[in-house]
């Protein structure tokens, strides 16, 4: 799927009944994005420590910042694409 902008990751999110990145994979995308600026990933003890829901809303906090600057949507974008099925969390 080719992520143009953040409509599109909320889009493909929902289609899936993805929440986010696994850990390893949110890590590498918030490298990826200008971090300074947004909350880190919810991830080492947090992942256990956040319902899905948090998770998501996160997740969509960084792909709304990345969308606000041309470069860095298609650094998530090249990055999203490259990602299978296994590379996400799942709505129970």
């Amino acid at each position: 799927m080719k992520f143009d902008d953040y409509e599109s990751i909320k889009v493909f999110l929902k289609e899936n009944r993805f929440v986010c990145p696994l850990p390893i994979e949110w890590n590498e995308i918030y490298q990826l994005i200008d971090k300074p600026q947004i909350r880190p990933p919810l991830i080492l003890s947090a992942w256990h420590h956040t319902s899905n829901n948090d998770k998501k809303i996160r997740f969509l906090e960084h792909a709304l910042h990345a969308s606000r600057d041309k470069e860095a949507m298609k650094k998530l974008s090249t990055y999203l694409e490259k990602l299978n099925k296994e590379n996400w969390l799942r709505e129970n």
